[in-house]
This record gives structure tokens, sequence and C-alpha cells, in this order.
């Protein structure tokens, strides 16, 4: 293969990974992919507002909320507790979780010596049982 070809292919292939690539230029412009949902106007109608990508759903601003059944008070909203799923609510049941026991070499020794008479003592019972027969 002669290096004009050489040289073509390598291009080719470098610019078959663009989206877009301009020949004449060598240089590379990148478009996005994905269509943006379109801009809010008070006068389109509320279907125009959802969006292109299937993967997010309506925005904030297009969502139908329920009006509140009474007043709404500030101040109780603002000192309630939050809720587990919020992001403040996260912070604190992980700081009041309980954090794991360090195990040291020592508890390892009882905890592996334990299993093993267990284990012997279960062994043990197994083979009167089978002499039994």
């Amino acid at each position: 293969m002669s290096s004009t070809q050489e040289t073509s292919t390598r291009c080719t292939c470098f610019e078959s990974r663009r989206t877009s690539a301009s020949s004449t230029s060598g240089v590379a412009s990148f478009t996005l992919s994905t269509e943006p949902a379109t801009e809010l106007k008070p006068d389109m109608p509320t279907h125009v507002w959802v969006s292109q990508n299937p993967n997010h759903p309506l925005p904030a601003y297009a969502r139908d909320y329920p009006k509140p059944i009474g007043e709404i008070n500030i101040d109780e909203a603002l000192n309630r507790r939050p809720g587990r799923w919020t992001f403040r609510g996260t912070v604190e049941a992980n700081l009041k979780k309980q954090s794991r026991s360090t195990i040291n070499d020592v508890n390892k020794e009882e905890a592996y010596a334990a299993a093993k008479t267990s284990l012997l003592e279960t062994a043990a019972q197994m083979n009167a049982a089978r002499s039994k027969y």
C-alpha cells in the first residue's frame, strides 16, 4: 500500500469516528446527537414541552402540581425535619448509623478457633451416628 493510500485510510478512519467532519480543513467539528428540548414560550401548547430525550421526564416548569389544601405555614415547613430520602435526611441518617466494628487479629483468631471447635464437634457427632448403623 502506498503512503498516499495509507494516509487517506487513516483520515477516513479518524473522520468516521466524528459526528461531522470538514474534509477540506481536516478539523472535525462536533455536533450533539441529541436534540435539545424546545424553549418555553407562553403561547406554545403543553405537548410541545415534552423533552425529545425519553430518559428525561417533563421539566419542572411544565408539570401540573396540585393546589395546596389549606394555608401554607412557611415557618413550620422550613423547620420541619427533612424526609429520609432528601439529601439532608440522608446525611443525618448516615451520621446516626453505627459504624462497622473493626476486626483485629485477636478477634479473627478467636472466631476461627470457635468455628473449628464447632466443626470438630459436628464431625464427631456425625461419625458417632454413622458407627451406630
